[in-house]
């Protein structure tokens, strides 16, 4: 079954960068939130998002390392 997606699709950060997005697109567009509650929702989303980007792409890069 995994070999009807390609590996490019496979990618954590890839999924999680796309769900980041629908969040902020939620939280901004649809969601009737005050302007002030919007922002502090959308920091924590896209900060905890890029943390765990950096994070794994730390990890890839050392995976790496040890491989080649």
């Amino acid at each position: 079954m995994l070999k009807l997606i390609p590996d490019r699709l496979r990618s954590r950060k890839l999924w999680i960068s796309v769900a980041t997005s629908c969040l902020v697109v939620l939280v901004v567009a649809v969601f009737d939130i005050p302007e002030e509650q919007a922002t502090t929702i959308v920091s924590g989303i896209c900060g905890t998002a890029a943390a765990y980007l950096l994070a794994q792409g730390y990890t890839d890069g050392q995976s790496a390392k040890l491989k080649g």
